[in-house]
């Protein structure tokens, strides 16, 4: 028999890296938070922090929720919607995509409809 020579593949190691840089602004969150019932960081220390950064501009609403502990909501939100109805709609799509160790930003756009009639002296 004779000598075969053997060849030794050759390994390549490569990384592939997308970066975006866009510029920081306050709040990091611009409408809502929901957090989980084990995140990192509490609902409550999440409220100082906002509190510190942007004075009375959120609200925290603790939820009674398997996997979502709270959600934070900016107030402006707030006076354009029902609460309770927003609170229920946020919970509803953020337990399909979150465990309890996330906290998920949530961007909220409305659109508001508003028709009536008005008279006019002719």
């Amino acid at each position: 028999m004779g000598n075969k020579k053997s060849k030794v593949a050759q390994i390549r190691k490569s990384v592939s890296i997308d970066m975006r840089f866009s510029r920081f602004a306050l709040p990091p969150v611009r409408d809502a938070m929901v957090i989980g019932n084990k995140a990192r960081i509490g609902p409550h220390a999440i409220e100082k922090a906002f509190e510190d950064l942007t004075p009375g501009m959120f609200r925290l609403f603790p939820v009674d929720h398997p996997v979502i502990e709270a959600v934070l909501i900016r107030k402006s939100i707030l006076r354009k919607m029902d609460e309770e109805a927003l609170l229920k709609y946020i919970s509803e799509h953020a337990e399909k995509i979150m465990d309890e160790t996330d906290s998920l930003r949530i961007e909220i756009n409305l659109e508001i409809d508003v028709k009536g009639t008005i008279e006019i002296q002719a």
